[in-house]
């Protein structure tokens, strides 16, 4: 399934996030996978305070996807209900995200996002689409376009009535080990690129993303904006997203989030051909230069079921084909392509149908 990325964990309401993650299967903000988001609490600093701005409570289908969140604001003391955001799915690929909002009585369509993927599983466009006159119409159109596995380019275009117009390009960079760097946004003027903002990415130790600087274009150099920082608590769990803005001299405090959690229910299934019951598991760990990853399925169709490698970033490394009920792989430290991963925490999952479970590996070197 694709899902929304690391910057939807920086701030869902706040930041709108233009990458999708397989490993985010339920939408939380957080690289422990016993664990799922409740809800988060945004706050707005006044200059002076701090005064509540939104809040979101998320629910959870039997399968632990994601179901629905519901967004409140503050509002005259009080918090009121805005809006309610609809998750739907095709097996476990996100099909469409669904935006109603509160109208007084009941909910009413407002947008929705649709999704579309290669072979491959990659998310290569989304389509933004806006309730009119009880129709859906054209809004927003992003595609995705790939080298080795990453995405490179992000292409934005709006709809005019009649034809899709090509608005904004996002340029990715990766360092040596694959990890996303930079990411440049480029506006079409005429028939030429122009810088308007860059993302700079920093990341702690355990590979989490600990900052994001974005800087704007003033015709000749970059200049600071904003700035993003990442606390995590112990169980490796976002716990507050922190947005400072930058005043020409010091960066000062704008918008801060605070997220709960709670730890994943056990899924009960009652189909047959669905995981139940399995083991998961991996030794060594850490490991250098390879692991082997050990599984047991109590499933009567286990050939529908894979096995999954993933970064930190949520981005597919490696892929193997089961071919028993119980069994084991062995992981070289490698991708899909051959090309050897760099040191780090990567991912595990076994999966069929809605059916999920990830363990976390550390690679040394």
């Amino acid at each position: 399934m694709k899902a929304l990325s690391l910057l939807l964990i920086f701030c869902a309401s706040f930041v709108q996030a233009q990458e999708f993650n397989p490993f985010e299967e339920n939408y939380k903000p957080t690289l422990n996978e016993d664990y799922r988001i409740l809800g988060f609490t945004q706050q707005a600093w006044t200059g002076s305070s701090w005064i509540n701005l939104s809040k979101a409570t998320y629910s959870y289908d039997s399968t632990t996807y994601v179901d629905e969140i519901l967004t409140e604001n503050w509002i005259n003391n009080s918090w009121q209900i805005v809006l309610k955001t609809e998750y739907n799915y095709i097996l476990t690929d996100l099909d469409e995200v669904l935006n109603k909002a509160w109208n007084g009585t009941g909910f009413e369509n407002y947008n929705h996002s649709l999704f579309t993927y290669d072979s491959s599983g990659a998310n290569t466009e989304i389509l933004a689409q806006n309730w009119v006159n009880q129709s859906w119409v054209n809004s927003v159109k992003v595609t995705y376009s790939y080298n080795l596995g990453k995405i490179d380019t992000v292409l934005n275009a709006s709809w005019t009535g009649g034809d899709w117009v090509t608005a904004s390009r996002e340029i990715r960079s990766y360092n040596s080990n694959d990890t996303l760097t930079t990411a440049i946004t480029q506006n079409l003027n005429g028939a030429s690129w122009v810088n308007a903002t860059k993302q700079s990415y920093s990341y702690n130790v355990l590979g989490d993303v600990s900052q994001i600087l974005t800087e704007s274009w003033n015709g000749t150099s970059w200049a600071n904006q904003n700035l993003f920082i990442a606390v995590f608590d112990t169980l490796n769990n976002l716990s507050e997203a922190e947005y400072k803005s930058w005043n020409g001299n010091s960066w000062t405090d704008f918008v801060r989030t605070f997220y709960t959690y709670e730890l994943i229910p056990v899924a009960i299934e009652e189909n047959p051909n669905l995981i139940s019951d399995f083991k998961l598991s991996n030794y060594p760990n850490p490991f250098n230069p390879s692991t082997t990853i050990n599984y047991e399925l109590e499933i009567t169709n286990y050939e529908l079921a894979k096995l999954t490698i993933f970064n930190v970033l949520g981005q597919r490394i490696k892929d193997f084909n089961l071919t028993e009920p119980k069994g084991s792989v062995v992981w070289n430290g490698t991708d899909n392509f051959g090309k050897s991963v760099s040191s780090g925490v990567y991912f595990y999952r076994i999966q069929t149908g809605k059916q999920t479970h990830a363990k976390k590996m550390l690679l040394l070197k």
